[in-house]
């Protein structure tokens, strides 16, 4: 890593692979290093602050990386200071994208289920009008608790 913006790069791979060392060792040593993510409460100043942000990032159900679209780095003696402009992309467990895919078709489902049952009612309402007004059926002013639609 000779230039810092090799740093940003390699940063961005450790947050794709969610490795914490990788991602640590993209700083400077010591504890005078600083980060501020795309989040709001994604700041941490210190190494300790910064390993646990890190760590609760990277327990998150999708990983992360950007491709950098512009920086600018401020150079002051053995320091620099990189503010990077990204495109980010996000990319979803595949544990949690099959969750979320079965939650749908169960979804789906019920509503297909609700459909049909609303429509056999429906039908049998229908079909009971019809003999009614036929005089071929009494019926009482309810059927399964619900009042007939007059």
């Amino acid at each position: 890593m000779s230039e810092p913006l090799d740093a940003v790069r390699d940063l961005s791979d450790a947050f794709a692979a969610r490795d914490l060392d990788a991602a640590l060792a993209c700083f400077v040593p010591g504890d005078d290093i600083g980060y501020a993510g795309s989040e709001r409460d994604e700041t941490a100043t210190g190494r300790d602050a910064l390993t646990a942000l890190l760590g609760r990032v990277f327990l998150r159900a999708e990983a992360y990386a950007w491709t950098v679209t512009g920086a600018t780095v401020h150079r002051y003696g053995t320091h620099a200071y990189v503010l990077a402009e990204a495109d980010g992309l996000v990319r979803a467990d595949a544990g949690d994208h099959a969750r979320r895919l079965a939650r749908a078709r169960r979804l789906a489902r019920a509503r297909r289920l609700a459909r049909a049952r609303r429509l056999a009612r429906a039908r049998r309402l229908a079909r009971a009008r019809q003999l009614t007004s036929a005089g071929q059926l009494t019926l009482e002013p309810e059927i399964d608790g619900f009042p007939l639609p007059r």
